[in-house]
This record gives C-alpha cells, sequence and structure tokens, in this order.
C-alpha cells in the first residue's frame, strides 16, 4: 500500500506565469534554489517575538543536536532551520503573521514540501481569563 502525503499547492494560476516570484519579507525568490537552503521542511513554528523565536531555535538545536542555521536576510522576520524544523517571527499582531504565512505557504509550495504542520507558540491574550475543557 503506498503511502498518501500531502503537498502544499497554491491554486493561483497566475503564480505559475511569473518569471520570478519574489518573496519581500522573506528576502527569497522562487529562481533561488529554495530547496537546497530550506530542505525538507516538516515543522513550521511561529511566534512574535524575534528572542522567542531565536532561543527556540537555539533549544530545539541543543535538543536534536541539528545546527540552528539562521536564514534571515531582511529585517521584518527571522527564520532559523533546525534540520526539518523552521522558527520564525511574525512580529506583533494578525496583519503581520498573515504577511508572514502568505509568504511561508507560498514557500512551501515551491519546496514541495509534504506533511508540513504550522505551529504558532507564544502568548494569546485576546482569549481571554476562562478556559473552559470538554470531554
Amino acid at each position: 500500500m503506498s503511502e498518501i502525503k500531502d503537498t502544499i499547492t497554491i491554486p493561483n494560476i497566475h503564480l505559475k506565469s511569473l518569471p520570478d516570484d519574489f518573496l519581500y519579507h522573506l528576502g527569497y525568490s522562487s529562481s533561488d534554489n529554495l530547496t537546497e537552503i530550506f530542505g525538507d521542511v516538516k515543522f513550521v513554528v511561529i511566534g512574535g517575538s524575534v528572542n522567542r523565536m531565536k532561543s527556540f531555535a537555539h533549544y530545539l538545536s541543543s535538543v536534536t543536536g541539528d545546527e540552528a542555521i539562521d536564514l534571515t536576510k531582511t529585517d521584518r522576520y527571522i527564520i532559523y532551520r533546525i534540520g526539518q524544523t523552521l522558527s520564525l517571527s511574525h512580529g506583533i499582531g494578525i496583519p503581520s503573521m498573515s504577511i508572514l504565512l502568505h509568504e511561508v505557504i507560498k514557500l512551501l509550495s515551491y519546496i514541495k514540501a509534504t506533511d508540513t504542520v504550522i505551529i504558532r507558540m507564544g502568548t494569546s491574550g485576546g482569549i481571554g481569563m476562562f478556559v473552559c475543557f470538554l470531554y
């Protein structure tokens, strides 16, 4: 029995007609050798704070033994690759997170990442004080 893999695909047909898609906020382009740079990404961990995500990258490196490689190319977001995990900061709020996710999902599509999980790590002040657990 063959294993089914979920690949991230972008349904925008116009992207395929572009000679080059520049991921401006990440500082990368679809003409870069993205697969060589980013490898086979299985986990994308995002959080607002630059320091939190940098610390997470170094912590994960110490636990897994994989080097925390700084792939940051702009002053907008940080990007670290630790084995098959990316650690990225997105700044404050949903608008900047939306911009980051837009470009990260395109990046994952270009490297033909499969079975990738995106996790947001950090505070969630908008949830409130009371949490109800349903079993």
